[in-house]
């Protein structure tokens, strides 16, 4: 008997699951401590005593934390709230403005992330700012606790929240920033997402910061156009950027940026404080610098949601149109070719996501978003769609494999078995359906469509399913829903109707339409189209709006289904009288 080298132990299934009682449960639950409603990224304050977690449950307009990752249970309570005035509410603070009394609030929280001082950074996405809390924990004098203290710093706000997105960009203003991350000398990115850029804010962080730096504008902080400065909005370069959703740094404060809509991920190597590199040295999930088309295997990437970098190099990204999380083996710079998946049973042709009323378990994902790693190689993806957060312990410690060998020099050595996976769901795809989008803020440019990634069976002897065709994005008519300025500040208008087609032509494949969902603002849903429509068929949502003053009021309707590039996104927009 002899021993082939060390190989990675292939930890695929969760340990333990959080905002769920039980691996197999997903439902998107009322705020209570134990609960989550569409998880979006995670951040773990590795250099506390004990180790931190925060969770952006941003349907439930609210981040919690959870004091000791070494105490995690199944479906264990929060021991901390921010953004609401206890465990049992949620609702938005949908003014956004930057006095004091509201940045303790939030709307749509998407991005957190921790500073060496353990202080708490949100991307605030409905509100259109990033706001600083002062280490968090260290305010509880017992926990559970609520943290009821305002924001010490804002960023972003240049006015009113809603002027951020309404007129040309500047160094001070954000459009639906995403995500947070921060580098060693605690300066501050921010994936400015509708805006198609990403900024660095210089250490020590003040509010009404101007920006440093500037990706993806050629270094302006007044345009904010996609794939700038490449001339065709529709063609990628090493320079310019369409809806970045994640930013991370290694160690050595090179930057990472997932580009969401040029299905890519970027890194940049920067040498100095503040960042000097606009100009990406590499891409993971395309073949160069100058393609974008959505894919999968083991080389492809369809709209990448938020990276991750731990100590020691590797890069993981969680690929949300993929229903996967990769992991890079470092050093990642020089890897563009993912070492290990989760989600999908160990098959990176795999697609599964259990649209299909399925229950999850501990080794599947559908649509995660978040990802975030600690210093001991312990690994939280959020399960968005799920509405959930899988902790995996240790999933990269490495433990020698036996294999045996023959003896005889004649005879031909014995192939090492290959592992099975023992996670219920099966390794072959089934694609069937496109994931979902959680609510996330929405660009004003035109989305150019997507092509839907292709999963490649993997060559078995079981014959291979047939796939089912994803469906096209339906036609939404009108375009636009504008409600003029006709309304009385605080008073509901009448609501007004969007008819949603699926425009398959007949024995095409059926449009599942499977909720609509408004960005926090001045605009409300009046009646639901949840419906699965065949060919040439079509049901209606309607929409109305409440004006809380004169000031122009603009939000997104977003319709989540199972077409190619969910959630559609319709412009709302309307001005009180």
């Amino acid at each position: 008997m002899e021993f082939t080298a060390p190989l990675e132990t292939e930890n695929q299934s969760a340990s333990l699951v959080l905002g769920q009682d039980l691996f197999s449960h997903l439902q998107a639950n009322t705020p209570v401590p134990e609960f989550l409603a569409l998880p979006i990224q995670i951040a773990i304050d590795q250099k506390s005593t004990p180790i931190h977690l925060y969770v952006a449950d941003s349907f439930n307009n609210r981040v919690l934390g959870w004091n000791d990752v070494a105490t995690f249970t199944d479906g264990a309570a929060a021991d901390l709230v921010i953004g609401q005035p206890d465990f049992f509410s949620n609702a938005a603070n949908e003014g956004g403005g930057s006095t004091s009394s509201t940045t303790h609030s939030l709307a749509d929280p998407v991005g957190v992330a921790v500073d060496s001082n353990h202080n708490l950074y949100v991307a605030d996405g409905g509100n259109n700012r990033v706001l600083e809390f002062a280490a968090p924990f260290a305010g509880c004098g017992s926990l559970p606790c609520v943290d009821s203290a305002d924001a010490t710093v804002v960023i972003g706000i240049q006015g009113t929240s809603t002027a951020n997105c309404a007129g040309t960009p500047s160094a001070m203003t954000l459009c639906g920033p995403q995500s947070v991350a921060l580098d060693s000398n605690n300066n501050l990115y921010v994936a400015d997402t509708q805006d198609n850029r990403a900024l660095e804010f210089l250490a020590p962080l003040s509010s009404n910061e101007a920006a440093s730096v500037v990706w993806g504008q050629a270094g302006s902080f007044t345009s904010n156009d996609r794939n700038n400065p490449s001339g065709s909005p529709s063609t990628p370069t090493a320079n310019g950027l369409y809806l970045p959703e994640g930013v991370a740094l290694d160690a050595s404060n090179n930057l990472y940026i997932s580009d969401f809509f040029n299905n890519r991920v970027l890194e940049f190597n920067e040498t100095a404080n503040p960042a000097n590199n606009t100009t990406a040295n590499t891409v993971f999930g395309q073949s160069s610098f100058t393609n974008n088309g959505a894919g999968g295997g083991t080389t492809g990437l369809t709209e990448p949601r938020q990276v991750a970098v731990d100590p020691s190099g590797n890069l993981y990204v969680a690929d949300w149109g993929n229903s996967r999380v990769l992991e890079y083996k470092a050093p990642a710079t020089s890897n563009t070719t993912p070492n290990r998946v989760f989600g999908q049973a160990d098959d990176f042709n795999g697609f599964h996501c259990n649209f299909d009323g399925s229950a999850p378990d501990a080794a599947t994902l559908c649509s995660p978003q978040g990802v975030a790693v600690d210093g001991l190689g312990d690994v939280a993806i959020s399960d968005t769609l799920n509405n959930r957060v899988l902790w995996f312990d240790k999933p990269l410690a490495a433990t020698p494999t036996p294999t045996p060998t023959a003896t005889s020099t004649a005879a031909t050595p014995t192939a090492t078995a290959t592992a099975t996976s023992t996670s219920s769901h099966t390794a072959t795809p089934t694609a069937t359906s496109t994931s979902s989008h959680t609510a996330t803020p929405t660009a004003t440019a035109t989305r150019t469509a997507t092509a839907t990634a292709t999963h490649t069976p993997t060559p078995t002897a079981t014959p291979t399913p047939t796939a089912t065709a994803t469906p096209f994005p339906p036609q939404v008519i009108p375009p636009t829903l504008a409600f003029g300025t006709t309304t009385p500040v605080g008073k509901t208008s009448k609501p007004k109707t969007l008819m949603i087609k699926n425009t398959a032509k007949k024995k095409g494949p059926l449009l599942t339409i499977q909720m609509q969902s408004v960005t926090p603002g001045a605009f409300a849903i009046r009646s639901q189209c949840k419906k699965t429509l065949k060919p040439g068929k079509s049901c209606k949502v309607s929409v109305t709006f409440k004006p809380p003053d004169t000031t122009p009021q603009a939000a997104t309707l977003m319709i989540f289904d199972n077409a190619a590039g969910s959630p559609q996104m319709i412009p709302l927009s309307g001005t009180g009288k």
